[in-house]
């Protein structure tokens, strides 16, 4: 019965605070998205540990298409890339998976890491992995600890909604992984040696963005450390965004535009620089040896709502194994999916 009798128990709800526009005097209740970390940890767990059961929270998305037009009661319809048949390779997927071992924590460091690119993925209105300074998602985690084994990030982006069903939709998006070769990011939320995740989200031109890093192990720096880091992240990013403005003469406002245009690359023969290629997450011990294997997968496929603009979905696997003097092995495992607009021709 796993996730229906827990299903039976409500699930905590987010906190609510009615809030009043003196202007207008509408009333409307804001969801404190601080729970946001504990209702994710939640829901990743049930869909790890009860695939079978998590199945049927899919199932009903099934009734709601027309073509690839996903229509959500209450929410403005999408443009999906397979329509239902993503939906329904999703929920043969959960219905024969075997348990993955729960995610044992939400950590601190990983979550600061995840509201950097958050931040970054507000200001560009892009998809990408690779953040505005040109970081990795190895190098965002490596700010604010250290992890070891293997790491991966995952951008979903969506309509906001109540906290706990806005995580859940997220979640089942990326299960689903609609137009992703390998469906990489489900791949990531049922890797049985991930144990530790981060999680923020921020506004994003498609309503929110949820960044979620997850990690084979994971050691926080301080409390303190973690937040002088975020200060001076936020602060090189202002400094950054003004700097753009004042030199092209450009409102704040105009600099966001501009940025948000050349990450979608919709600036003509704006050329798209391929990402960093993920660093080593460490050295060989005196006498050992290491040895690098990285493999890119890429695919075209159409982008949302056009007809004409073609994106190049790209997938580079990077597998590290490090042995000592002894011979003595140790690997870790590097995904990225990334979506790279192309310009137009």
């Amino acid at each position: 019965m796993g996730l229906f009798s827990r299903s039976s128990t409500p699930r905590a709800e987010p906190k609510r605070e009615l809030v009043v526009d003196l202007q207008t005097g509408v009333a409307e209740h804001r969801v404190d998205y601080r729970e946001v970390p504990e209702l994710l940890l939640i829901e990743v767990n049930l869909a790890r540990t009860e695939p079978k059961a998590y199945a049927e929270h899919i199932k009903p998305l099934l009734k709601c298409f027309d073509g690839t037009l996903l229509k959500r009661k209450g929410f403005i319809p999408i443009r999906t890339h397979e329509g239902k048949k993503a939906v329904a390779e999703a929920i043969s997927f959960l219905e024969a998976a075997e348990p993955a071992p729960p995610i044992k924590r939400v950590s601190a460091g990983m979550s600061a890491a995840a509201a950097d690119h958050a931040a970054d993925l507000s200001t560009s209105g892009s998809a990408s992995h690779s953040g505005a300074d040109g970081s990795t998602p190895f190098d965002r985690l490596s700010r604010y600890g250290r992890w070891s084994g293997s790491a991966a990030e995952n951008i979903a982006l969506g309509a906001p909604e109540e906290a706990a069903e806005e995580v859940r939709m997220r979640v089942m998006q990326l299960i689903i992984d609609d137009g992703v070769p390998g469906r990489g990011h489900r791949e990531n939320l049922f890797n049985a040696s991930f144990t530790v995740l981060g999680v923020a989200g921020d506004k994003h031109v498609y309503g929110r963005s949820l960044v979620i890093t997850l990690a084979g192990s994971y050691v926080d720096s301080s409390e303190s450390s973690i937040a002088a880091g975020r200060d001076k992240k936020a602060a090189a990013g202002m400094v950054e965004r003004s700097a753009a403005a004042e030199a092209s003469g450009a409102t704040a406002a105009e600099a966001n535009d501009t940025a948000a245009a050349e990450a979608s690359g919709d600036e003509e023969g704006a050329p798209t620089p391929p990402p960093p290629a993920p660093k080593a997450p460490h050295a060989p011990p005196p006498g050992g040896k290491m040895a690098v294997k990285r493999s890119t997968v890429e695919k075209d496929k159409k982008a949302k709502g056009t007809t004409s603009t073609t994106v190049t979905v790209r997938t580079v696997t990077t597998v590290t194994t490090i042995t000592d003097a002894k011979g003595n092995e140790e690997t870790f495992t590097e995904t990225t999916v990334e979506e790279i607009p192309k310009a137009k021709r």
